[in-house]
């Protein structure tokens, strides 16, 4: 999004209904990865192979910090994180050499 960008307008009825239990009584979680020393190459080179399908996964944004990289995650559950991360993210990951820190979680209360 460039500086001058208006982002778009929410209201109280597009809020995501989080905060409850998703499907099978599972709750919303969030996940926060800092990668340090990776910037948007190695990033993009991730991307790139995992495609942007990911089954489970509500939210992502992704961007540069001053020790590197942080990705921001929103899942329906942590089942559907952990199948992803195991299943996926990480033989990806090891492949480009993007190497995070474990992550760390909440469980999500509200999204707007």
């Amino acid at each position: 999004m460039s500086s001058n960008a208006v982002a778009p307008k929410v209201s109280n009825d597009d809020a995501l209904p989080v905060g409850q239990p998703a499907r099978g009584g599972a709750m919303t979680r969030a996940f926060i990865f800092e990668v340090p020393g990776a910037g948007a190459e190695e990033y993009d080179a991730v991307m790139k192979t995992l495609g942007h399908d990911a089954p489970g996964r509500l939210y992502h944004c992704a961007g540069p910090t001053e020790e590197g990289w942080m990705v921001v995650d929103v899942w329906e559950s942590q089942e559907a994180f952990d199948a992803f991360l195991a299943e996926r993210l990480l033989p990806v990951a090891r492949k480009v050499g993007f190497f995070a820190s474990m992550p760390q979680s909440f469980p999500v209360h509200n999204i707007v």
